[in-house]
């Protein structure tokens, strides 16, 4: 199971990562954990049918789905849809999502009603790190520097 692997950076890694800017560093040990953990990008694309003021219209399924939440959330609209992006991957493809990696703070604050509402849970990235086990070195190496 995926929550069994634990990112393991050697000296030599550490060294070579710390050389770059912190943007970079970013990139770098974000494509390191899609090819280790097996991360896949996935998306749904589909038309639902919206009546909305007896007019039927034709939306983008995120769109809809976003639109029947939103109201139960309470998110702005950008958050609303990136939930439902989640919930609809979940329901119409093969991954079962556990978790939604943010780091904006209205929807962590909110993460027990998306849990509730949604059985996806929000995790800051700090704590899916703690959740995977993860070595926090870039604090740890940006107060020796």
């Amino acid at each position: 199971m995926w929550r069994e692997k634990k990112l393991e950076l050697n000296e030599e890694m550490l060294k070579e990562l710390n050389k770059l800017p912190e943007h970079h560093q970013i990139k770098a040990i974000s494509r390191y954990c899609f090819k280790k953990f097996n991360v896949k990008i996935v998306s749904i694309q589909g038309i639902a049918k919206l009546n909305f003021n007896d007019e039927m219209y034709e939306i983008d399924k995120n769109f809809f789905t976003a639109y029947k939440i939103s109201p139960k959330l309470t998110q702005r609209t950008l958050d609303s849809l990136q939930i439902a992006t989640a919930i609809n991957i979940k329901l119409y493809s093969n991954y079962n999502i556990e978790y939604f990696l943010t780091n904006d703070t209205n929807i962590l604050k909110s993460s027990a009603n998306i849990r509730t509402l949604t059985q996806i849970i929000p995790v800051s990235s700090e704590d899916m790190a703690s959740l995977l086990k993860l070595k926090d070195f870039t604090s740890e190496d940006k107060t020796n520097q």
